[in-house]
């Protein structure tokens, strides 16, 4: 997923390597349900930047991650029900998508599963 930056607006959007890395196992998961997976994926990124280049800190502090102490995360939630966890720099100017995830993926899985890849 290229960097994005909205020529009408001053918000520019990275994805972190994490997030890339879970959009590519959604569209292998896709993949095997024979779901062709780059509309999807076009579909979820095209709604999320929409909606954060107008209003980027719009959507709610993840439920999950504020349960945890951290509410420094916004939870984009698509019309499939994927979620991308991203975070905002107090300029407004900056949105960083860190996580990609599918509808009933759990936030504190990930963060496991993250930390194990990493050590």
């Amino acid at each position: 997923m290229p960097n994005s930056n909205n020529s009408s607006t001053a918000v520019n959007i990275d994805y972190t390597e994490t997030a890339v890395s879970m959009s590519e196992k959604i569209a292998d998961f896709l993949l095997g349900q024979e779901i062709d997976p780059n509309p999807v994926i076009a579909k979820i990124i095209s709604q999320f930047e929409n909606k954060v280049t107008v209003f980027p800190s719009s959507c709610q502090i993840s439920p999950e991650l504020e349960k945890l102490g951290c509410t420094v995360y916004h939870e984009f939630s698509s019309i499939d029900g994927y979620r991308i966890l991203y975070k905002v720099t107090p300029n407004q100017q900056e949105v960083t998508a860190h996580a990609i995830l599918a509808s009933g993926q759990n936030v504190q899985q990930l963060l496991f599963e993250r930390l194990i890849e990493r050590n």
